[in-house]
């Protein structure tokens, strides 16, 4: 099943908020697909008919536009990597790199999550009109919630742009407008034709074009390796003092972090069990990075950590972008029944849809079974009886009790329980090198 981005036919939110127009709805169902098939499609190759201009000019400029070097951003108001990445990685890039004029930043619009991506970055224009964008953009950032929660309805859209002193009568006129439909859709399609699959999403380029490209949150050492030859600067971090009220009895070993990862209700483990480094994933068979990741990335990482025992895996369940999440996530355990979890989770992959068009519904799901010549009584029974949800919702309450806000999340732990975190669909590479290193 082909991968289009969310059907937008569910945008009847309150007013023109909710509405982006046909037009929207065409683009994102007719040329935002997700391939497997060619997962080392080349950068370049994918981009090459793009220039700098082209994200200039459709982009939200932050920084001297003469710099040398640009990070062309595409991100989601309701992505919380991009969230987390602009509150705890962007400030040091912007007062080291941005201010002193040696990069600047072009933020794309690739609103692809769902209905309350579309109004926020629509939004936003509306806020650019009055030169306030980038305070705007914080603001949303800072308030961000779940994933299509209704947190971009008008009252709170009106409330953000009341607090950064907006002429609010402007501001309502152009949200009650058909103004930047286009601009929104321009900003979809130009992601989408430059390849982007993800968000946060990054291109460094100059004038000649890219220079590379970063796909999810990662760390600010990564910027830095990349932009240091022109930039010459090495980032400084400012050490941050511990509270005073902080209980100095209080342990700090990071294997401590280890007994919040409750394993009870987890997959089978994958690898040998007696493998001296745990990676835990959580996702979301909704999730198009996780799909993504699991078809195309994983099977490296398969034959070089699992099949040699350096490491084993655990998928907990984190359906948070839609009730198909839920309905997928307790098919799995239904197939588990059978022996059949590995399978089973990856065909779910294989046939993933759009959030919540009925891909995982229960009719395509025993279907998914019956492919997989599992015994339709039981499955079906076991579905229909809704018998796993409570696991389904307690292994998300894991991910939250342990701060994950999107997905995939992996927690890679070594066998001295030192702990480190990997966020996004991140290459093989990353996690071969991690376990390497832990050894």
């Amino acid at each position: 099943m082909l991968n289009n981005i969310i059907l937008l036919s569910i945008l009847s939110e309150m007013g023109k908020i909710g509405i982006i127009g046909g037009v929207i709805v065409a683009i994102i169902i007719g040329i935002v697909i997700v391939s497997f098939s060619n997962p080392s499609e080349n950068v370049s190759e994918t981009v090459s008919e793009f220039t700098l201009q082209s994200y200039t000019e459709i982009g939200h400029l932050l920084g001297d536009p003469n710099a040398p070097i640009t990070i062309v951003e595409f991100g989601d108001y309701q992505c919380p990597f991009c969230s987390e990445w602009y509150l705890d990685t962007m400030p040091i890039i912007k007062e080291q790199l941005i201010d002193t004029k040696k990069i600047n930043l072009v933020f794309v619009d690739y609103a692809f999550l769902g209905p309350d991506s579309l109004p926020a970055a629509r939004a936003s224009y509306c806020v650019e009109e009055q030169g306030k964008y980038w305070e705007f953009h914080d603001i949303l950032y800072s308030n961000q919630k779940e994933v299509n929660s209704g947190w971009v309805n008008l009252p709170n859209i009106q409330n953000f742009a009341s607090s950064i002193d907006l002429d609010m009568e402007l501001f309502d006129a152009c949200m009650d407008s058909d103004d930047y439909l286009q601009d929104v859709e321009n900003s979809i399609k130009l992601a989408s034709d430059s390849g982007v699959q993800q968000t946060p999403t990054f291109f460094i380029m100059n004038s000649d074009g890219i220079i590379d490209k970063i796909e999810g949150k990662q760390p600010l050492s990564t910027f830095e390796t990349i932009l240091f030859p022109y930039t010459d600067v090495k980032f400084v971090i400012q050490e941050v003092q511990e509270p005073s009220t902080l209980d100095v009895d209080t342990p700090s070993d990071a294997s401590l972090f280890i007994a919040t990862f409750d394993l009870s209700q987890a997959s089978p483990v994958e690898g040998s069990s007696d493998a001296p480094v745990t990676i835990i994933e959580f996702g979301d068979f909704q999730c198009i990075t996780c799909g993504k990741w699991n078809l195309t990335i994983k099977p490296d990482i398969v034959t070089e950590i699992f099949d040699t025992g350096k490491a084993k895996m655990y998928f907990i369940d984190f359906p948070f972008q839609g009730t198909d999440s839920y309905t997928a996530a307790a098919a799995s355990w239904c197939a588990d029944e059978q022996g059949e979890y590995a399978k089973y989770h990856s065909n779910l992959y294989v046939n993933q849809g759009s959030v919540d068009d009925g891909w995982a519904s229960s009719e395509f799901l025993k279907e998914y079974a019956y492919q997989l010549k599992l015994d339709d009584t039981q499955f079906n029974e076991c579905l229909d009886s809704e018998k796993f949800a409570d696991r389904v919702s307690f292994n998300k309450q894991v991910g939250i009790d342990n701060e994950v806000s999107g997905t995939p999340t992996f927690f890679v732990i070594g066998p001295d329980g030192q702990i480190e975190q990997i966020n996004g669909g991140q290459p093989a590479s990353v996690f071969i090198d991690m376990v390497n290193s832990m050894l």
